[in-house]
């Protein structure tokens, strides 16, 4: 399995916040840093390895620490899946996006919430291609 690092800290959120695409959905919105910005953020934070990155971000609103883990667990396993499928342009691309719940993915089944990050993934590799 391939590794995934995460953001850990609040700078490299926040620049990944300032800099990135995001696209909305009901059950989650998603940040991701375009592959021109990616080398910045590399570069800035220097301890880091260029390979696949993200960040989850769950609030109390959605639950209790389980709910929220499990959330976490789901969405990390989603993350993996789709970074490793060859289906995306993903061995020339650094990858970089957090992945924000919003309240109704407590209830969203794991196949809908793959679907829908795969898609949003794709719409954004697409438009990569084109520029």
């Amino acid at each position: 399995m391939k590794n995934i690092q995460t953001l850990k800290n609040k700078k490299e959120f926040d620049f990944v916040y300032k800099n990135s695409r995001k696209y909305r959905s009901q059950i989650y919105d998603i940040c991701i840093l375009e592959s021109k910005a990616t080398n910045k953020f590399f570069n800035k934070f220097k301890k880091m390895q260029k390979i696949h990155t993200i960040g989850l971000s769950v609030s109390k609103k959605i639950g209790k620490a389980v709910d929220r883990n499990l959330i976490k667990r789901r969405l990390k396993a989603i993350c993996r899946e789709i970074l490793v499928d060859k289906s995306l342009n993903c061995k020339q691309m650094e990858y970089i996006f957090i992945v924000i719940a919003k309240n109704g993915i407590k209830t969203a089944q794991f196949s809908y919430l793959r679907e829908q990050i795969y898609n949003n993934l794709l719409k954004m590799d697409n438009t990569n291609k084109l520029k």
